[in-house]
């Protein structure tokens, strides 16, 4: 299994936004995005509440057995492209590209609050533990209040 940290923000702590944010109207013009309306499920108009949160994690395939990078491409490469396709995350091969006894691939998900960008993580580091074709060496995940 892998370890995650306890994401910051949980258990329903707030993280204030400093509003009102600046935004361009077009025309040079400085508008707030408190101010905007917002469109919400019943077509009521409320104002800019939204944060954006960062989900990053960096995790290790160890390829045991492996002994060129091509074997390591045919391992990592269909990896990165069903993280990509199955949970629409930004990934990537981000370290060890020169070592083909393993792998570091890390990814990011977006989201508007902790608790979603927990899940989503979560959800892909079960499929990798699952699904890869190379056993999970470990993972570190971190979250960002970006907004």
């Amino acid at each position: 299994m892998h370890a995650t940290s306890e994401p910051p923000g949980a258990g329903g702590q707030e993280n204030p936004l400093p509003l009102p944010l600046p935004r361009c109207d077009g025309n040079g013009a400085s508008t707030t995005l408190a101010d905007s309306p917002v469109r919400g499920e019943t077509g009521d108009v409320a104002p800019y509440t939204g944060r954006v949160v960062v989900g990053t994690c960096r995790f290790e395939l160890l390829l045991e057995g492996n002994r060129s990078l091509k074997g390591k491409r045919s391992v990592v490469v269909p990896v990165i492209a069903q993280l990509r396709r199955r949970f629409h995350v930004a990934a990537a091969e981000v370290d060890a590209q020169d070592d083909h006894a393993r792998a570091i691939v890390g990814f990011a998900v977006v989201a508007n609050e902790v608790a979603h960008a927990s899940r989503m993580v979560e959800a892909v580091m079960a499929w990798v533990d699952t699904a890869a074709e190379a056993p999970l060496g470990g993972c570190e995940v971190e979250y960002l209040h970006v907004f």
